[in-house]
């Protein structure tokens, strides 16, 4: 399944379109990182305090190529924000 707007509409039809393309996502990373077109999140530095990243974040899920290396702490950090503020 590659990404194009069919798919993402396909995904979004499944369930609640957050958790639904949050999962597409994940599964697009996933692929890329295992056909080597990019490299694991824990080879890079965390773009929040430079230490090893874990993880990577997705600022909008319809870019699911478009991701940050952070640490679990920086990640933790901006979700706990936007549930904060609640601006979904």
């Amino acid at each position: 399944m590659g990404i194009s707007k069919e798919n993402i509409e396909k995904w979004k039809l499944r369930g609640r379109s957050g958790v639904v393309l949050s999962q597409y996502a994940g599964v697009i990373i996933k692929k890329k990182i295992q056909r080597k077109e990019i490299p694991k999140a824990i080879e890079l530095k965390c773009l929040g305090r430079g230490n090893q990243a874990k993880e990577y974040h997705h600022s909008d899920y319809e870019k699911p190529l478009e991701v940050i290396p952070l640490c679990r702490e920086c990640h933790g950090e901006i979700h706990n924000w936007w549930r904060k503020y609640d601006y979904s």
